[in-house]
């Protein structure tokens, strides 16, 4: 609790002086009941208001995701000590984006994982820019994408020490 004003008063009478704090004291308490009555409107404003603004940084056009993107490599992990391609792993790896937000990962030619996915804003740990996440249903990870021309897509899980992968339009 703040610590209260003392009052200067010209009369230095006891009961006096100890009544003006008693009427002090009892005016804070209400100021603070009724910020209490007030809270759960400050709640809900607040909740809308950060609602509100995370509605902004969904993005509804995909139409430049739309096609069949290979795998070309994946580099990181701890120590930057991962470098995987196609030749490496042996595995032909294809990421199919139709349009009404539909995808399909083939791997080797046989479909591994298929589903819906979205597309929000968030911000990058890397360089602490907002870029676009696409968000996998049925378990596939989910990649930032760090970089985006008409043929080439640099994603990355955007963790520290994370993966990063590369993929060419065909």
């Amino acid at each position: 609790m703040p610590t209260l004003p003392v009052l200067k008063l010209r009369k230095k009478h006891n009961g006096f002086l100890r009544l003006q704090r008693l009427r002090l004291v009892a005016c804070h308490v209400k100021k603070s009941m009724k910020f209490l009555e007030n809270a759960p409107v400050i709640v809900l404003m607040s909740l809308v208001l950060f609602t509100g603004c995370a509605k902004h940084h969904e993005s509804t056009d995909q139409t430049d995701l739309i096609g069949s993107w290979q795998w070309v490599r994946t580099d990181g992990g701890i120590g930057n000590a991962i470098h995987d391609t196609p030749a490496s792993t042996g595995k032909q790896v294809e990421l199919h984006i139709s349009a009404g937000n539909h995808y399909a990962i083939y791997t080797n030619g046989e479909i591994t994982r298929q589903g819906t996915y979205q597309a929000v804003m968030r911000k990058c740990i890397h360089d602490h820019t907002p870029k676009r996440v696409l968000v996998f249903t049925n378990g596939a990870a989910e990649m930032m994408i760090e970089y985006k021309s008409n043929d080439t897509m640099a994603v990355s899980d955007d963790y520290h020490d994370g993966m990063g992968s590369l993929y060419i339009k065909k």
